[in-house]
């Protein structure tokens, strides 16, 4: 500061304003720190509750499947293939000895 400007008292009212505005600003950053403290702690406490609530459905799913046995069992399909006789035939030929049967009448 000049000389000049500490002969005038609105200047050091000013500052002493401006130090009370800090300090005030200072206590609302301190208390709004503080609320978000809190807010992540409950957060993270919220984080948790979760975490073991999942665990919980994991593992109560796992003993509701082990309750039922497995059994293997074997399957056997035997498919019988249309060899060509009749209509409908569905058997691919090809070549000079292929016979082509289309839309006869079966008596």
């Amino acid at each position: 500061m000049k000389p000049d400007e500490i002969q005038n008292p609105d200047n050091i009212r000013n500052e002493d304003d401006a130090l009370d505005q800090s300090i005030a600003l200072n206590r609302i950053v301190m208390t709004m720190l503080q609320h978000q403290k809190e807010t992540n702690k409950r957060i993270f406490i919220a984080l948790i509750i979760s975490l073991l609530m999942n665990l919980a459905i994991v593992g109560g799913f796992l003993w509701y499947e082990s309750q039922f046995q497995w059994v293997e069992t074997e399957t056997t399909t035997t498919i019988t293939q249309d060899t060509g006789e009749g209509t409908g035939n569905n058997v691919y030929q090809e070549g000079e000895n292929a016979v082509y049967n289309q839309g006869e009448e079966v008596e």
